[in-house]
């Protein structure tokens, strides 16, 4: 009775593991209506060169990839969580007003080429390579400047007199709104923790 019962329980096993991690190619026909009709509003003049479903034990997604290398991941009900452009801009009505004209006003020569989401925020990456995280309400949560800039305005003027006089000349790679305050990261690995209201608090080493 116990072989058999050790039997069963590896027989289950190995058979959960299979179903943990099973990609499996489908067509575009197959995914969601909602992802179906994704596809066909706004990448409609796209060819696709791969749809697939990925199933694990708890979740299951679909990517389709067009010929262009751009992407497109949805979630089980249809609909998008991450949507990839190499040679394109995201289309602008899946984006938030507020992100759009977040980076309107402060990245205006650039195009928001990535985004990703989720129920609590919003990643987008920049065409100048800057990646900015935002709250569902569109506020910013994080600034990766490390192969760009940070635009004058992002942070209290204070903050920027108080690096200036304390590191002349030091460029911030990452800006992070935490806690109510601020954490600046410079380009020497240096993190700056400042109040919302610019004072300066400490400054830490890694």
């Amino acid at each position: 009775m116990k072989k058999l019962v050790l039997l069963l329980v590896c027989m289950f096993t190995m058979h959960t593991m299979v179903m943990a991690d099973n990609d499996k190619p489908i067509q575009v026909n197959q995914l969601p209506a909602k992802a179906q009709t994704f596809l066909n509003t706004y990448f409609k003049d796209h060819k696709v060169a791969l749809a697939k479903q990925e199933t694990e034990l708890f979740y299951k997604s679909y990517d389709v990839v067009f010929t262009n290398g751009e992407k497109v991941e949805f979630d089980k009900a249809g609909e998008w969580t991450e949507v990839k452009c190499q040679q394109n801009e995201v289309p602008a009505q899946i984006i938030p007003e507020t992100i759009r004209t977040y980076v309107k006003t402060n990245y205006p020569d650039t195009k928001i080429v990535q985004i990703e989401k989720d129920k609590k925020e919003y990643e987008v990456k920049l065409s100048n390579g800057t990646d900015i995280d935002f709250h569902a309400s569109g506020d910013w949560k994080k600034v990766d400047c490390e192969y760009s800039f940070l635009p004058a305005g992002i942070v209290p003027q204070a903050i920027v007199d108080d690096l200036a006089e304390r590191f002349p000349g030091a460029r911030i790679s990452k800006a992070e709104r935490e806690r109510g305050g601020y954490k600046l990261t410079l380009g020497s690995g240096a993190e700056m923790i400042y109040a919302a209201d610019g004072r300066f608090i400490r400054v830490e080493y890694d």
